[in-house]
């Protein structure tokens, strides 16, 4: 159990255009897998960046591919400060000891460019390739000082003097006022700014725990033109460097004076104090101390894992924990048989259920690639020595490109071992399904995770398959999905057979320490109190038992003269609450999506848009006309005529929403992208939705009395000297109903296709589903009423995806913006047939 402080965060980044960035830039090497010694990590310097350079990146790609770095031009920060680029990084340490028991470890951070200047301002405007250093000075094991580098030379500081978390100083890459970037030391209070908004550890990289000496020593000899290593050895540069490190500037009356610190240190030497294990070295058999006598264990996965729907709100958990407890009790004679410790402990950054020990893994809704996400920092940072993993039902029962389900599932697999290389795990098939083409994709999946775990055990990784096929339909609740309390007995039995297997096989290890951080809730989880409940069908919820009622969400009042939409502003699949004023300007909402049975609150964002003079409010529309995910504003007139700012992702955090304006033709016209203009009655609703499943949204034309013509979106095209958005002649897609209603376009089953509903006069729906061809559109099948009269004004509703499961959901907007959500839980057979 880690005790830690729950921390909510919504944390996105936006932002404006200023300068364009080129256009394309080779990606970086992936990252080395961490392999550091425990000198390295308990020194290891806590980093930030801010937003106006890089993040670091990756020198050196285990197969020997040497980062190219960046060109000068374009933004500060442009093409290397995405959350990709966080994620994507290394820290090099080398260490050098002297007998009296002083040791400078210093870390070495790369960077693609180090740029001053937004725009092409020529070589005086920085490099391409940055090198920073950190030299923290200990004696005896004990830190004495900190050296952060400073345009080739370093500042130096006491630990009192600046911001530590235990042995680990704080330190932040910053552009310096008219110059390049440089190191310096936070100031006191100073939170991340980073995507993340954590204090960043890199993965890190002992001297001798290259994959190779070959690799090494190759980024060693690499020309990094005017940035330099400082960890190498050639002309003495680390020798060099220590020394620069071991003197820090005085007051000397009027001026300063390098003052060199108060140690014997031969910079030249390396002689380790008596007992000192070479901080170099990691260590090479990462067996820890041998076979563990306790557990560490994390439960991964999504909603079985934490347990939704279990009756004591512990899921698998406390039959686990018991049955792991019995496995180790009395493992090491060196504890008294009196001695009523716990042998397992459970990490994880969420806390659920009512036993002792509530930590766990689990997210709800989650998919195979989503889990992976979550996982990357979870398994940093507490370092099981047993995962429990179930993972890919949210795949199986959204039908989820099942074809490369067990390729995903083999990376996640491979992702937490590199994370965490002491770490067993123990993989489990999918649970039944009461849906029966469910059930069948269940069972052929759970038979390629079978055969998976197998060959990834013949590979020699710590992996062990955990059978779960002795549950059935009558250990599952009422979903259908989720199993009841006897399904999940069977499942943390089915666990401890597995972990009896690896322990039998010598395959469970001492654990890594936890990261430093770990009581420091790094991952951002939350407590979901006594359990996660399944919603059970409610008679008071009018729309029916496939929908969620949770209530109002965003409760805020707005005058009643702006407009209201809920768009995906972040890509995460969950619609922001957006606001439009009568004279454009827009305001919008975090929308966190759904925590246990309440909604995480709305806090608001930031964004530059400036609307034009003269601007109106209900011209402004937003959708993803360009195909990267995330919303661009458009401006619509009656005449076709469309103005669009597009998302510039080299902005600035805070600026990348709809400030890039496009200067080609974006309009429509009659034969498509060039005709003549077109005359649109006022009282034809403009809409933009993906009908094709391009990727990009379509320019939909929607009369009074249903009838909907679509222009289908080609992308941006550059050709014989015109710059244009390329749209197909326009096409009917839907005609003319007998009693014409609200329509709107939203994908309601999940297949990337925008799907037709009607709003009934009493505020219910009914739905045509989507059927045409991938890429062109335009046929619909009628599947009958979707959802039952919510008495709630037609014109008030809207559909769109609220907790990121890739259905549109329903969403009641009343005249001061107050929001009303009802979830999508159409089950998806539910697609298959007609309700009357």
């Amino acid at each position: 159990m880690v005790a830690h402080a729950l921390v909510v965060s919504l944390v996105v980044g936006l932002g404006v255009v200023g300068v364009t960035s080129p256009a394309w830039a080779e990606p970086p090497p992936s990252e080395i897998p961490q392999n550091a010694s425990a000198a390295h990590l308990k020194f290891q310097p806590f980093m930030d960046y801010d937003s106006d350079g890089c993040y670091p990146s990756v020198a050196i790609g285990r197969d020997g591919t040497m980062n190219p770095g960046l060109s000068l031009g374009g933004t500060v920060n442009g093409a290397c400060h995405d959350p990709s680029d966080l994620e994507n990084s290394n820290m090099y340490a080398r260490t050098r000891c002297n007998a009296n028991g002083w040791c400078a470890h210093k870390y070495a951070l790369y960077f693609q460019k180090d740029q001053k200047l937004d725009g092409n301002l020529g070589p005086t405007n920085g490099h391409r390739h940055d090198w920073e250093h950190i030299v923290v000075w200990t004696e005896h094991d004990q830190v004495k000082y900190v050296a952060a580098s400073q345009h080739g030379k370093y500042v130096v500081r006491e630990p009192h003097e600046i911001e530590m978390d235990g042995n680990h100083p704080k330190i932040v890459y910053h552009r310096q006022s008219g110059d390049t970037h440089a190191l310096r030391f936070a100031n006191r209070g100073e939170l991340p700014e980073n995507h993340w908004q954590r204090w960043h550890l890199p993965d890190l990289i002992s001297w001798n725990g290259f994959p190779t000496d070959a690799l090494r020593d190759s980024l060693a000899a690499h020309n990094w033109g005017s940035a330099t290593l400082a960890l190498k050895d050639q002309n003495d540069e680390f020798a060099r460097d220590i020394f620069k490190a071991k003197h820090r500037l005085i007051v000397d009356g009027e001026n300063y004076k390098e003052w060199e610190l108060p140690f014997d240190f031969d910079r030249f030497t390396n002689v380790l104090p008596p007992g000192m294990a070479d901080p170099n070295t990691p260590p090479r058999n990462d067996d820890g101390d041998g076979p563990a006598d306790s557990l560490r264990v994390m439960g991964l996965g999504s909603s079985t894992t934490i347990g939704e729907g279990s009756p004591d709100g512990n899921g698998y958990r406390d039959v686990a924990d018991r049955g792991f407890n019995d496995l180790y009790a009395g493992t090491t004679t060196a504890v008294p048989p009196a001695d009523t410790t716990p042998k397992v402990n459970w990490v994880g950054s969420h806390r659920v259920g009512t036993m002792p020990d509530r930590d766990i893994e689990g997210w709800s809704g989650y998919k195979i690639s989503d889990i992976a996400g979550v996982a990357r920092c979870a398994v940093k940072t507490y370092q099981p020595n047993l995962i429990t993993l179930i993972a890919g039902g949210n795949d199986v029962i959204r039908d989820e490109q099942m074809s490369g389900a067990i390729g995903r599932l083999e990376s996640l697999i491979r992702q937490v071992i590199a994370d965490d290389s002491r770490v067993t795990v123990l993989v489990a098939g999918m649970q039944p399904f009461r849906d029966a083409g469910t059930d069948q994709r269940g069972k052929a999946f759970t038979a390629q995770i079978a055969q998976l775990v197998g060959r990834l055990g013949s590979e020699g990784l710590r992996v062990v398959y955990t059978d779960i096929t002795g549950l059935g339909a009558s250990d599952l609740i009422s979903d259908g999905i989720h199993p009841n309390g006897a399904g999940y007995r069977k499942i943390g039995e089915a666990f401890v057979k597995a972990a009896r297997e690896a322990k039998d096989r010598g395959l469970i290890r001492q654990p890594h320490p936890m990261a430093p951080n770990a009581g420091d809730n790094p991952c951002k989880g939350e407590d979901f109190g006594d359990g996660i409940t399944v919603p059970q069908p409610d008679p008071t919820n009018k729309l029916g038992p496939h929908w969620d009622d949770r209530g109002v969400i965003q409760a805020t009042q707005f005058p009643s003269s702006n407009r209201f939409w809920m768009v995906d502003i972040n890509k995460d699949g969950k619609a922001e609450f957006v606001t439009v004023d009568p004279h454009q300007n827009f305001r919008f909402w975090w929308n966190g999506g759904p925590s246990g049975t309440h909604w995480v609150p709305f806090v608001e964002g930031t964004h530059s848009y400036h609307p034009p003079g003269g601007a109106v409010g209900n011209m402004l529309r937003f959708a993803d006309v360009d195909g990267d995910g995330f919303p661009d504003c458009l401006i619509v007139h009656l005449t076709g005529q469309i103005d669009v700012r597009t998302w510039n992702v080299d902005a600035p955090v805070g600026h990348r929403m709809c400030t890039k304006r496009y200067d080609g033709v974006a309009s429509v016209f009659t034969n498509g992208s060039d005709g003549d203009r077109l005359t649109i009655d006022p009282s034809t609703k403009i809409r933009f939705a993906d009908v094709t499943g391009g990727g990009r949204d379509d320019y939909l034309l929607i009369k009074p009395d249903g009838t909907t013509t679509a222009w289908y979106n080609r992308d941006f095209q550059l050709k014989d000297g015109r710059k244009y958005l390329d749209w197909t002649p326009p096409q009917e897609i839907s005609g003319r109903l007998q009693n014409p209603r609200e329509i709107r376009y939203a994908d309601i089953n999940g297949d990337k296709r925008a799907d037709r509903i009607l709003i009934t006069a009493r505020g219910g729906a009914r739905a045509w589903i989507n059927e045409g061809a991938r890429g062109a559109g335009g046929t619909y099948r009628d599947i009958g009423r979707i959802a039952g009269d919510a008495e709630v004004p037609p014109k008030d509703i809207q559909f769109a995806d609220l907790d990121a499961d890739g259905k549109a959901d329903f969403v009641r907007i009343g005249w001061t913006g107050v929001a009303h959500a009802w979830l999508n839980k159409l089950p998806p057979d539910y697609f298959n047939s007609f309700h009357p």
